[in-house]
């Protein structure tokens, strides 16, 4: 399950490399044809914003390397005469460098728009997926589960004591802690699992395609992962698990949070620093 992401993806950036080559081969092969009367050298930058848009900024500062080549080329075959050998080498040199700084400005806006995308679906203190993206990658879960009839765990996790902790040691050392409490579980968890924080103190995990034993096993390992990353730091917080493994999921993504928050808020009412997982729908 795990190689498959990465498989497609490698075959994408091969698909939008090899584009990119031949958008640049056919661009060079009209400018050739149509010769110097008439201008191409707006055509040069397709390449070069496929290049950098889908496969990075090494790539497009090679086809931008290449795309001043092939426009040099280009003009030199169709039979452009210059007076000097220098006038050549110069326009070359200042094709190179329009196209190096299209690429970099391109590159640049596009770590923009993925940054603001990240902040979008991203909590800013622990870096887990906020409430409302969360909810869009339970939803689609919910119907990859009904379609291809896979179980799924959804873990809630109450931090107890947290309040404690903040009026004790500081603001700063209970984000600290919530921040130690998604790396901690981001470590223990597998890559396609998703972590989410829904309150203050409250996150959610969803565990894709998991049945009962394996996330019985999953919650166990958090579980003693978090309590000695709290220990280390002589945090006195410890945690209420209300966890659920869906057969058959409900029709919403909020009733799925709803069903598994109960559980959380149960354990929290009997003592605290427990569990309940139950399996639902079977």
């Amino acid at each position: 399950m795990m190689g498959e992401p990465q498989f497609f993806k490698k075959s994408a950036t091969l698909l939008w490399v090899l584009l990119a080559l031949g958008t640049l081969a056919l661009v060079g092969y009209l400018d050739y044809i149509t010769g110097p009367e008439i201008a191409s050298s707006f055509f040069y930058l397709i390449p070069v914003a496929v290049a950098v848009w889908h496969t990075g900024k090494a790539f497009g500062i090679a086809i931008s390397a290449l795309s001043a080549l092939v426009w040099l080329a280009a003009d030199i075959m169709s039979g452009t005469q210059y007076s000097h050998m220098a006038t050549t080498c110069w326009n070359g040199a200042i094709r190179l460098g329009f196209f190096l700084v299209v690429t970099i400005l391109l590159f640049s806006l596009k770590r923009a728009l993925e940054n603001e995308q990240t902040l979008l679906r991203h909590d800013t203190v622990t870096t887990a997926l906020n409430s409302r993206y969360f909810d869009e990658v339970l939803k689609d879960e919910i119907d990859r589960s009904k379609r291809y009839a896979h179980h799924f765990t959804l873990i809630y996790i109450g931090l107890d004591n947290f309040k404690k902790v903040n009026a004790v040691f500081g603001h700063k050392q209970g984000d600290s802690a919530l921040w130690y409490c998604v790396a901690t579980m981001a470590g223990i968890l597998r890559r396609s699992d998703i972590i989410g924080r829904l309150g203050g103190d409250e996150f959610c995990c969803l565990l894709p395609e998991t049945g009962f034993d394996a996330a019985a096993v999953a919650i166990s390992r958090l579980l003693s992962a978090l309590e000695k990353e709290m220990t280390m730091h002589k945090w006195p917080i410890t945690f209420s698990v209300g966890a659920l493994t869906f057969v058959k999921p409900p029709a919403q993504a909020d009733d799925t949070i709803k069903l598994v928050d109960k559980l959380m808020c149960d354990v929290k009412r009997n003592g605290k620093n427990g569990v309940q997982h139950q399996l639902f729908g079977s």
